[in-house]
């Protein structure tokens, strides 16, 4: 450690900082390294002392390295990267690469020899901490935009993919069909089974439709026992038969409840052309419209507005 000596002032200073420090002469060797440079790469402070920087840099910069010092020392001043804080990598002792946010600095000439100081700091908590924040966040969005009994999306959901299918048949010409669907004497099922025995349903309707519907279509719930249905690239004569094998594949479904008779259950549903030259409401109220339509000519059947 006899060049840490070198560096009485800057010793002092540097020792106990919780930054990494080194100090390098203008030919590359490393002249002072402190005890959190120790820690961050792995090497002790006395197999640091010596050696060409190069020992700590990924192989790219390695190789570039010596020829940016040589060209700094003989030009002074023209350096567009100290003083400046980066993120880089530094390689530890097992050659990992290790993120760090680094600072360089020119702390001149000492009796005609130029010295450079880097200072350091460990970024993988801070990475890690992001990482994680990030998944959460990503976590977070996915359940706002997720009906939590079903696992269908919900009403957020549908209303934002209802609006992406109106840009896109601006864009190109796509039309999509938008259908309401709802389930019939809903609250007769609640009052006789309770609410697990309604919960069962509203799952046992969701997995029926998502098995019986077309890959590109977009289901989701979007109200108590009110399912919206994006049917994108199809016209109304395509439509109205895959809205009724799903009316008629619902209610050819039996929902098991433990210990009770099975359930059994219809819905009525209203079809509409989602206009893309409206607000999404208007569309939405045209479904409505149909829907109730359907219920009033006695339910378990379909509407076209």
């Amino acid at each position: 450690m006899s060049d840490n000596a070198c560096f009485p002032v800057l010793g002092l200073l540097l020792e106990h900082s919780l930054e990494a420090a080194l100090v390098i002469d203008e030919h590359g060797t490393i002249r002072f390294a402190n005890a959190a440079l120790e820690k961050l790469s792995g090497y002790k402070i006395a197999d640091l002392l010596g050696q060409s920087v190069n020992l700590l840099l990924p192989e790219p910069i390695a190789a570039e390295h010596d020829g940016y010092l040589q060209h700094y020392c003989q030009n002074p001043g023209s350096s567009t990267i100290l003083g400046r804080v980066r993120e880089v990598t530094l390689s530890d002792r097992d050659d990992r690469a290790i993120p760090i946010e680094l600072k360089a600095v020119d702390l001149g000439a000492e009796q005609g020899e130029r010295f450079l100081g880097a200072f350091m700091t460990d970024l993988r908590v801070r990475r890690a901490l992001e990482k994680e924040n990030q998944t959460l966040l990503a976590r977070l969005e996915q359940e706002a935009l997720t009906d939590q009994l079903t696992g269908l999306s919900n009403r957020r959901a549908f209303d934002a993919e209802a609006v992406r299918a109106m840009a896109r048949a601006v864009r190109d010409g796509t039309q999509t069909l938008m259908a309401v669907l709802d389930i019939d004497h809903f609250k007769g099922i609640n009052e006789r089974f309770g609410r697990a025995g309604g919960d069962a349903v509203l799952k046992t309707l969701a997995r029926s439709v998502q098995v019986a519907m077309r890959a590109g279509d977009y289901f989701a719930r979007i109200g108590g026992e009110e399912f919206g249905w994006l049917l994108p690239r199809v016209t109304i004569e395509q439509a109205v038969p895959a809205v009724e094998r799903i009316r008629e594949a619902v209610a050819t479904t039996e929902t098991s409840l433990a210990g009770r008779q099975g359930i059994t259950v219809t819905i009525s549903a209203g079809l509409t052309l989602l206009d893309p030259n409206q607000p999404l409401v208007a569309s939405l109220e045209r479904a409505d419209a149909a829907l109730r339509k359907a219920k009033d000519q006695g339910r378990n059947r379909l509407v076209v507005r």
